[in-house]
């Protein structure tokens, strides 16, 4: 077969989404002022190789759970799950903290 079941993580390919995702914030940050290095100024580039190693890593993860019959509407529930806590507590730091600085 093809895809077998391993049970392995990818840990080099989240190393380097985190790496992805960081230089990516770090571009956007305006806690860094003046010149930025050449690398961090031209990384948007890594927004796409971020989302091409995510998009993988969830095709590997979900592939048998999608192949046994999971339903999309348990898969949304799952990622939904997973990314709305951390998105309700960055939202819940940050608003504070613009409105203090307005």
């Amino acid at each position: 077969m093809l895809f077998e079941r391993v049970t392995m993580k990818f840990d080099s390919l989240e190393s380097l989404r985190g790496v992805a995702a960081l230089l990516v914030a770090l571009s956007h940050s305006s806690f860094l002022y003046g010149q930025q290095h050449v690398f961090i100024a031209n990384a948007g580039v890594f927004v796409d190789f971020f989302f091409v190693l995510s998009g993988f890593v969830m095709a590997f993860a979900y592939f048998d759970k999608v192949r046994e019959g999971m339903p999309f509407s348990r898969f949304i529930l799952l990622r939904f799950g997973r990314l709305y806590p951390l998105h309700l507590l960055t939202l819940l730091l940050w608003v504070p903290y613009v409105l203090a600085k307005g």
